[in-house]
């Protein structure tokens, strides 16, 4: 393992340069990143903030999936001993193929196709993955995972009662948290009533997820999606990954059934669903997370003194959400009525 023990660039640029066999001409900074130019092209050196044992499986499921002829993602760098990363400062860094192209765009029709596709072809290049790493093998956590959501918009109700409300935030929180405590449980009871366990025991279901597939973390070159970053990927049923894709890019085409279908559609041209997959789907995206997230974010900032956005951003959140919430289920039930995705 190559490890150094100082925190200079130029250290780590001779480390590079000693132990990947990589000249490093220029370099530039990018936020949490930094762009290389080498004698063996243009190259990401990037910091991780995860474990050791987190990114070597990350390495072995992107091995994995190029062994599955799955190849629209990042490759790492070996070293000269062929580890995909090195240890600096007790940090792991690790270097990357830089990707040319564009940032995917969820309002582009083009871009939400050829992702889709894309993440239906990774989900079945992924399938047969297994790993005992416990906190990226979540098969079967789902409705705990669940039930612990409902448990802290419980609690986000308790403080709201406790404490009187001090904006506008708090208010529209405290007149809607009942409803989706209620839509909560009913998601929860209805899939403890599914087949969702069997699902868990049938390996074909189960494969690789992204797990964070947000718009910069696609690259979008020559008609094909590129998938990055994939640090918080896990081994799950394929439906999970498929549910947060849904739920990052219904708000950009406003629940229009017909975008739905096209989504659903180009996915199921590549890899099956089927009829207790779409229900366990269909479920899953009912669930309020939106408002469950939203609601933690805000009020973990307010503990921390470290809010992301401003209240008049959080509230508009809040207003986008409650807002969508019911015209996402007339949606869904139309689909499941209609049955036009089987």
């Amino acid at each position: 393992m190559l490890i150094a023990k100082s925190s200079n660039f130029c250290q780590i640029k001779n480390l590079i340069e000693q132990n990947f066999g990589l000249i490093v001409n220029e370099f530039t900074s990018l936020r949490n990143v930094m762009f290389l130019q080498t004698n063996q092209g243009e190259k990401i050196l990037k910091k991780k903030k995860i474990l050791l044992s987190e990114h070597q499986f990350i390495l072995q499921e992107l091995t994995y999936l190029k062994e599955h002829n799955f190849f629209n993602t990042l490759s790492y760098h070996r070293n000269k001993v062929g580890e995909g990363f090195m240890l600096f400062d007790q940090q792991i860094y690790v270097i990357m193929d830089r990707i040319h192209g564009e940032q995917c765009s969820y309002k582009n029709d083009l871009h939400l196709k050829t992702t889709t596709k894309t993440l239906a072809n990774l989900h079945l290049a992924g399938t047969g993955f297994h790993t005992l790493l416990k906190d990226r093998q979540v098969v079967g956590k789902l409705i705990p995972r669940l039930k612990k959501e409902l448990e802290e918009l419980k609690f986000i109700k308790q403080l709201l009662q406790t404490n009187k409300p001090l904006t506008l935030f708090d208010d529209r929180v405290y007149g809607a948290i009942d409803e989706q405590i209620r839509a909560a449980v009913e998601i929860i009871d209805d899939l403890s009533q599914t087949r969702y366990f069997d699902l868990c025991k049938e390996s074909d279901k189960i494969t690789i997820c992204h797990h964070d597939l947000v718009d910069h973390n696609i690259i979008i070159n020559n008609g094909e999606a590129f998938f990055i970053d994939f640090d918080d990927s896990i081994v799950d049923l394929k439906v999970h990954d498929l549910c947060n894709y849904l739920n990052r890019v219904e708000y950009f085409f406003e629940y229009d059934i017909s975008k739905y279908y096209s989504l659903l559609n180009n996915y199921m041209t590549i890899n099956r669903l089927d009829h207790r997959e779409w229900e366990i789907l269909f479920k899953m995206l009912l669930f309020p997370y939106d408002f469950c997230c939203l609601s933690k974010e805000y009020y973990d900032g307010r503990c921390t003194g470290t809010f992301q956005y401003s209240e008049d951003i959080y509230y508009q959140k809040l207003e986008h959400i409650l807002k969508n919430r019911s015209q996402k289920r007339e949606l869904f039930q139309q689909i499941l009525n209609e049955k036009n995705y089987l």
